[in-house]
C-alpha cells in the first residue's frame, strides 16, 4: 500500500515556448518533456531537482508518448513547416537510440502507444488518424480518415479509441 502526498510539489521543470507543456515517462525517474520548442530528457532520482541529460534533445519534436515499462517511446512535430515524422527510440546504454521512423501525412496533434509498445497512433491536424508499428520500419501504416481530434489504445485487447466531435441542430 503506498501513501502519495497529494498537493505536495516534487520538482519543477520551467520552459520557455509559445505553447502548453507537454511530457511522459519513459522510466521511474526519466521524463521526456518541452524544453523551449523541443523535447529533452530529465533525470528526477534527485529529490527536488531536475537535471536534464547530455545527448537528450529531439529537435523540432514537441509531441511524446511513451511506454515506461519497455522505456519505448514516441516523439513527433506538432509544427506545420516541419517534416512530418513519427520517430520510435528504445533504451540504448544511458541513452536511447531511434529504432525506427514513419513519414506522417500531416503533422500531428497528439501521440498514443498501445498496451505492449508494438504500435503507436498520431492524430493529425488533418483530424486523419495514421496508426503505425513500432517494431517493424517496413510495416505499412494504417490510415484512418475522419475529423479526430484525439485517438488512444484502450481496453485488454488494445482496441483504438478515437474523439471526433459532431454538432447537431436542436429542435426548435
Amino acid at each position: 500500500l503506498w501513501r502519495i502526498p497529494a498537493g505536495r510539489e516534487l520538482v519543477k521543470v520551467s520552459h520557455i515556448s509559445e505553447q502548453a507543456w507537454g511530457g511522459a515517462f519513459v522510466a521511474d525517474t526519466v521524463l521526456v518533456a518541452r524544453k523551449a520548442w523541443d523535447l529533452a530528457r530529465y533525470d528526477l532520482s534527485a529529490p527536488g531537482k531536475a537535471i536534464e541529460l547530455p545527448n537528450s534533445a529531439f529537435p523540432q519534436s514537441r509531441l511524446v508518448a511513451a511506454h515506461p515499462a519497455t522505456r519505448t517511446f514516441a516523439v513527433a512535430p506538432e509544427a506545420p513547416n516541419l517534416p512530418a515524422q513519427l520517430r520510435v527510440f528504445t533504451p540504448g546504454g544511458d541513452s536511447f537510440v531511434e529504432k525506427l521512423s514513419h513519414n506522417l501525412s500531416a503533422p500531428a496533434v497528439y501521440l498514443a502507444i498501445n498496451a505492449d509498445a508494438s504500435r503507436a497512433v498520431a492524430t493529425l491536424r488533418t483530424g486523419n488518424l495514421e496508426v503505425a508499428s513500432t517494431t517493424k520500419a517496413d510495416e505499412p501504416t494504417l490510415k484512418i480518415p475522419g475529423k479526430f481530434q484525439r485517438a488512444d489504445f484502450a481496453g485488454p485487447a488494445g482496441r483504438l479509441v478515437a474523439v471526433a466531435p459532431h454538432t447537431l441542430k436542436a429542435d426548435l
